[in-house]
């Protein structure tokens, strides 16, 4: 008896919790910004909308919970695919694209960018011109502002990738330096390269982060604009938290 009553409460607020599980996790997802590991930042109103559809809803789903429902039927089948999407955040977190995925969004050249790259993206870059070169990470910048940046000291934090191409003209000190840019979110998010002329360590391998400070070289030549750090000073570095580039 006490079971069946327990099971008719749990019933009756099934709809409350799963609202509150969304609530939990999209408020986590933005406090911690988790949604720029597949979203633009300035997307961020995506996820904040979500949270409110899901507020309301719980907030409606508090009066509705002490009045008698109909049983639907394959209610736990859908309660499962609501929730789901939830239990996969966790996960989601640590999937990101890397080394291995550089094959298939490589757009080509030695270390390049699509010539248009230099426009201003459909919103406006997090990143500005005004940044300054000492910034440890100027990829974003790089990307979408390399110009201000001609011949001058910047810092770059990327992923390595030996080429033989790079190796047959430069040497083995050299490789590509790169990271996935995310102009909407991550299903269009393509390799952006810089070539690392030199400096590169001997023992860095594939998919290993180089942190790298040097002089930037940009060189504008359609349908690719190539840049190269010279004169550079390149160590390992930690997995940043967001691998990403906006």
């Amino acid at each position: 008896m006490k079971i069946s009553v327990l099971l008719n409460n749990i019933r009756s607020f099934d709809r409350v919790m799963l609202c509150f599980f969304w609530l939990m996790a999209l408020s986590g997802m933005i406090a911690r910004e988790d949604y720029t590991l597949f979203l633009r930042p300035q997307l961020v109103f995506l996820p904040a909308f979500a949270f409110f559809i899901f507020l309301a809803f719980f907030l409606v789903e508090m009066q509705r919970s002490d009045q008698p429902r109909a049983e639907p039927r394959g209610r736990g089948l859908r309660w499962l695919i609501l929730i789901s999407p939830v239990l996969f955040l966790p996960v989601a977190r640590q999937t990101t694209l890397g080394e291995a995925e550089f094959d298939q969004r490589w757009l080509g050249g030695e270390a390049s960018m699509p010539a248009t790259a230099s426009q201003p993206p459909w919103m406006s870059p997090r990143h500005t011109p005004a940044v300054a070169p000492n910034n440890p990470d100027m990829f974003g910048v790089l990307y979408w502002h390399p110009e201000p940046y001609h011949m001058q000291q910047v810092s770059v934090l990327g992923m390595l990738r030996r080429m033989p191409e790079i190796t047959e003209m430069h040497g083995t000190d050299a490789g590509l330096l790169f990271r996935f840019v995310i102009n909407c979110c991550v299903a269009d998010a393509v390799p952006f390269g810089i070539l690392l002329a030199d400096g590169l360590p001997q023992d860095a391998v594939d998919g290993d982060w180089i942190q790298v400070q040097g002089k930037l070289v940009y060189e504008p030549t359609p349908p690719f604009n190539v840049m190269r750090i010279e004169e550079a000073t390149a160590t390992k570095a930690p997995t940043p938290r967001n691998p990403y580039a906006f």
